[in-house]
């Protein structure tokens, strides 16, 4: 990240002057830390070298235009995903991916934090179709 520290690079929030571009791109993936954070025990090192990304990734997330994803859903919808499988592809012994919008992620309970410990059955993801009653 290079970049970042270059003088040529405005000192403020964002990469350049305002939220552009490289915030666009990089905005998305800077949630994707949220599973990390979740699954891997992840975090941007405490260290000067990664002031400067903190604190883009800081702006980035608390701009409007990434509110429409909260870390919550983020990590209920990529549980499969941080166990290996993507693009909605299963895992053995499940019927439903997590990235399935049914039954809505907000109802969910939040997934084992330890991924590696044992899968996650679709019952303990909260996939499964409640009966109405």
């Amino acid at each position: 990240m290079l970049i970042l520290t270059d003088a040529r690079i405005p000192a403020g929030p964002f990469l350049f002057e305002d939220f552009g571009w490289a915030e666009t791109v990089f905005a998305p993936l800077f949630m994707r830390f949220w599973f990390l954070e979740y699954y891997e025990g992840f975090e941007l090192p405490d260290e000067e070298q990664y002031a400067r990304v903190r604190s883009w990734r800081d702006a980035c997330l608390s701009h409007p235009a990434a509110g429409q994803v909260t870390r919550e859903e983020i990590v209920k919808l990529y549980y499969d995903y941080a166990k290996g499988a993507g693009n909605g592809a299963l895992l053995p012994g499940r019927s439903k991916s997590s990235f399935s919008l049914e039954p809505d992620w907000r109802n969910r309970p939040w997934p084992p934090h330890n991924k590696y410990e044992h899968s996650a059955t679709d019952e303990a993801l909260g996939l499964l179709d409640v009966p109405h009653s």
